[in-house]
């Protein structure tokens, strides 16, 4: 996909959403699990409107999956 054509705002939050899942990851691993997955949940977040703006479906049903495996981890043990 080309960056030309994606507003400003638009290729601000692909970066945020990418540096919020590298960070996520990170956080989960090394520090806390509830941060972690609260980061990822957030970051994940991120990309909602610009997938639909673009109706990538592919990318929005993954990562609706993901929200929900996510989600579910910050109330199971």
């Amino acid at each position: 996909m080309n960056n030309e054509g994606l507003p400003r705002l638009a290729r601000v939050c692909i970066l945020a959403q990418n540096i919020g899942l590298l960070t996520g990851q990170i956080v989960l691993l090394f520090v806390s699990r509830e941060i972690g997955l609260v980061i990822f949940i957030i970051s994940g977040l991120l990309g909602i409107p610009l997938n639909l703006h673009l109706r990538l479906w592919d990318s929005l049903a993954v990562g609706a999956f993901f929200f929900v495996i996510n989600l579910t981890g910050l109330f199971v043990k």
